[in-house]
C-alpha cells in the first residue's frame, strides 16, 4: 500500500509560536453569561448560586488554559512524532476516505492495531488464569502449589479484573489480589483466604472454548463495530472475499488469507447478548 503523500500532512513546529489574544479572555465568556443570568433568572438565591457556579468554572476554565499553554510543546511533538511515523496499511487510508485528516486516520489506524494486540494478548491469557483459580478452589492442594499459582495470578496484574466472574460475586479482584499477594509474603491465613474467594468465585468461570482470538481478527471486529459493517462480500467466481474491510485489514496486517467470519460471528452473538441484557432490565428498543 502505498504510503500518505507527505503534502497531505502538516508540520506543527510553528504552533508553538502561538500567543493568547490579550483582547480574549474565558473569564470575558462569564461576564457574558453573567449578564444572561440576569436577564433569564429573578429568584436571587438561585441566581446567586449560578453566578458562584459560572464565577468557579471561569477560574477552571483559566486554569486549563494556562496547563495547555505550557503543555503545547509536548502536544506538538506528539503530532510531529506521529507524522514522522510509518503509515498504517489498510487502515490509515481507510479512513483517510472517510474524510478524516491524514494524521487523525494514522493515529486510528495505530491505535487500533496496537489496540487490538494487546487486548488480544490479555484475553488469550483469560484462560490460564481462570484455570489457576480453579486449581487453588479445589481441596488438598499442597501450599506449596498454591504458592506458585499465586505467583502466577500476581503477574498475570490486570488480567483478573476482566473476569466476568467476581461481579458475579460478593468477592472482588482487587482484594483476591491482596490476599495473593499475602500469600507470597508468607502471611498467615492468607493461604485459606484465598482459596475462599477462589472457591466463591470458581463456579462462575466460564472458559472460552476453540481456537485463541487472533489480532487480525480482533481488530476487525472493532472496525465492524465502528463503521457498522454488515458483513462481508464472498465472489465466487474468484473464490475469495472481496469487500472492502476485509481488503484493508489483510493490508493492515499483511494476512492475504485472513478470513473474516470468525469476526462476525464474535460481533453477532455480542449483539445477541447485549440484547439479552437490555430485556432483562427493561431497556430493549422496540
Amino acid at each position: 500500500m502505498a504510503a500518505t503523500p507527505h503534502d497531505r500532512t502538516r508540520q506543527f513546529a510553528h504552533i508553538v509560536e502561538i500567543e493568547v489574544r490579550p483582547d480574549l479572555r474565558i473569564s470575558d465568556w462569564a461576564n457574558r453569561i453573567q449578564n444572561l443570568i440576569e436577564l433569564i433568572f429573578a429568584d436571587q438565591e438561585l441566581k446567586a448560586l449560578i453566578e458562584r457556579a459560572v464565577v468557579a468554572f471561569a477560574g477552571l476554565a483559566e486554569k486549563f488554559s494556562a496547563v495547555l499553554k505550557s503543555a503545547l510543546p509536548q502536544i506538538v511533538e506528539c503530532f510531529d512524532r506521529l507524522d514522522r511515523a510509518e503509515p498504517v496499511p489498510g487502515y490509515e487510508p481507510l479512513f483517510i476516505d472517510l474524510g478524516y485528516h491524514p494524521l487523525v486516520a494514522r493515529l486510528i489506524g495505530r491505535m487500533i492495531v496496537q489496540g487490538a494486540a494487546d487486548d488480544v494478548a490479555s484475553l488469550n491469557a483469560l484462560s490460564p488464569v481462570a484455570e489457576a483459580i480453579r486449581f487453588m478452589a479445589k481441596p488438598q492442594r499442597r501450599a506449596k502449589a498454591i504458592v506458585k499459582k499465586a505467583e502466577f495470578l500476581v503477574r498475570a496484574g490486570s488480567t483478573l479484573n476482566r473476569l466476568d466472574a467476581f461481579a458475579k460475586t460478593d468477592c472482588n479482584s482487587t482484594n483476591f489480589s491482596l490476599l495473593l499477594q499475602g500469600v507470597l509474603r508468607g502471611e498467615p491465613d492468607a493461604i485459606e483466604s484465598a482459596r475462599s474467594q477462589a472457591r466463591c468465585v470458581a463456579p462462575h468461570l466460564s472458559l472460552r472454548r476453540g481456537p485463541k482470538i487472533q489480532t487480525a481478527s480482533y481488530a476487525h471486529q472493532v472496525i465492524l463495530q465502528l463503521l457498522r459493517g454488515a458483513g462481508y462480500t464472498w465472489d465466487a467466481v474468484q473464490g475469495d472475499f472481496t469487500d472492502r474491510l476485509t481488503t484493508v485489514t489483510r493490508s493492515a496486517f499483511n494476512e492475504p488469507n485472513f478470513d473474516p467470519r470468525p469476526a462476525l460471528r464474535r460481533l453477532r452473538k455480542q449483539s445477541g447478548d447485549n440484547r439479552a441484557t437490555a430485556r432483562r432490565f427493561g431497556f430493549e428498543r422496540n
